[in-house]
C-alpha cells in the first residue's frame, strides 16, 4: 500500500479504536448499580412516619410510590428477607469500611431480634446504614462506594468477583444474571477485540512493503482484523444490555424504587470504539474493491487487435479463430494505393 489517504484514514481509526479499548478495560464501569440500602430497610419494617425522603436520599414521589405499593413489595421480597437473617451475625462481624455498609446483613440483623426490641435494634442500625452505595463492576477491577448519612463518602477497590458476590446478596434480582461465567466470556471477548485490532495495525505497517508474493496480502489481513474486532467489541456490548433489561424489568416488577442503574461509562467508550474499527476496515476494503472494478473494466473494454494477410485486396480469414475474433478495426491494403478494405461484418 502507498502511503496516501486511505493509510491514514486507516491507520487514525485503528489506533484511536485500541486506545478506546484499553481504557475502556481498565475502567470498573461496564455495569453500574444504585443502591439505597437505608430506604429498603425503612421500607422492609414500615417506619415511614419516622424518616422524610430527603433522609432516605429518595424523591418525594418515590418515598409516596414505596407506600402506596408497600404490600406488593413485601410479598415480592419476603422469601430474600427470611434467607437472609441466618447468615446476618456473621456478616455483622467480619463487614468493615464501606464494605460494612451491606444493606443485607442490617436487614437481616434486625429481622433476627425479638419483636420487644425491634424499634431499639431498628434505630441502631439505621444510624450505621449508608444512605446510597454505588456498585461499579469491571471486568478485572471494580469499586463499592458508600454514602453516609453524614454526607462522608468511602470507596473501596476490590475484586469483580468479590464484588458480584456482595452485589447479589443485596439485590436477589441480579443473582441470575450476573454471575462469574458471564463475566470470564466479557473478558475473552474483550482481549480478543484488543487483539485483532492489534493485528489490524501491525498487518497495515506491514503493507507499506512487499512481504510476501501476493502484495496486497497484508492489506486483507489488515481489513479482516479490523472488522474482527468491531465484531468482538459489539458482543460485548449487546450481552451487557440485555442483561441491564433483564434487570430493569425485576426491578420494575418487585415495585422497588430502591436500586437503580447508572450509565456505563465502559460501554459509552466500547461503543465509539465500534464505528473506527468498522471505518478503518471498510476504508481498505473499498479502495481494494475500486483497484478491483478498474482491472476489470478496462480488461473487458480494451478489445485485442488481430492482423491478417492481405492477398489481391482481400482478407483471407482461414483461421477458425480470426473468423470468431473479427479486426477491431479497418485494414490498410498497401498494394492498393492507400485505399482502404471494407470492414468484415
Amino acid at each position: 500500500m502507498k502511503i496516501g489517504r486511505i493509510f491514514f484514514i486507516s491507520l487514525f481509526c485503528g489506533c484511536v479504536t485500541f486506545v478506546l479499548l484499553i481504557v475502556s478495560m481498565n475502567m470498573p464501569l461496564h455495569m453500574v448499580f444504585e443502591t439505597k440500602p437505608l430506604a429498603r430497610l425503612v421500607l422492609l419494617r414500615g417506619t415511614f412516619d419516622n424518616w422524610t425522603a430527603e433522609q432516605l436520599g429518595l424523591e418525594q414521589s418515590e418515598l409516596d410510590f414505596m407506600k402506596s405499593n408497600r404490600d406488593m413489595f413485601l410479598e415480592r421480597n419476603r422469601i430474600f428477607g427470611e434467607s437472609e437473617s441466618s447468615d446476618s451475625d456473621e456478616n455483622d462481624h467480619e463487614a468493615d469500611g464501606s464494605s460494612s455498609l451491606s444493606s443485607s446483613d442490617e436487614e437481616g440483623g434486625v429481622d433476627s431480634d425479638p419483636f420487644s426490641d425491634e424499634e431499639e435494634a431498628m434505630m441502631f442500625t439505621l444510624d450505621d446504614a449508608p444512605v446510597s452505595q454505588n456498585f461499579e463492576l469491571g471486568l478485572f477491577r471494580s469499586r463499592v462506594c458508600g454514602v453516609s448519612q453524614n454526607g462522608d463518602d468511602s470507596c473501596l477497590t476490590v475484586a469483580t468477583n468479590q464484588a458480584i458476590v456482595q452485589l447479589n446478596r443485596m439485590l436477589h434480582a441480579v443473582t441470575r444474571e450476573i454471575n462469574m461465567p458471564m463475566w470470564n466470556n466479557l473478558r475473552v471477548e474483550a482481549l480478543f477485540s484488543v487483539l485483532a485490532c492489534a493485528f489490524g495495525l501491525l498487518f497495515l505497517f506491514a503493507s507499506l512493503r512487499p512481504c510476501c508474493h501476493n502484495e496486497r496480502m497484508p492489506e486483507y489481513l489488515s481489513a479482516l482484523s479490523f472488522f474482527a474486532a468491531g465484531v468482538l467489541i459489539f458482543i460485548p456490548i449487546v450481552r451487557l444490555l440485555l442483561v441491564s433489561s433483564d434487570f430493569d424489568q425485576n426491578m420494575h416488577s418487585n415495585y422497588n424504587v430502591t436500586t437503580k442503574q447508572l450509565t456505563s461509562w465502559s460501554l459509552v467508550i466500547s461503543g465509539l470504539a465500534v464505528p473506527l474499527a468498522f471505518a478503518a476496515s471498510l476504508s481498505m476494503i473499498t479502495r481494494e474493491w475500486k483497484t478491483l472494478s478498474k482491472k476489470i473494466y478496462n480488461k473487458l473494454k480494451t478489445r485485442p487487435v488481430i492482423t491478417y494477410p492481405v492477398t489481391n485486396g482481400h482478407v483471407e480469414m482461414s483461421d477458425v479463430h480470426a473468423e470468431r475474433n473479427p479486426p477491431a478495426y479497418v485494414l490498410i491494403d498497401p498494394a492498393d494505393d492507400g485505399n482502404l478494405l471494407p470492414e468484415k461484418s
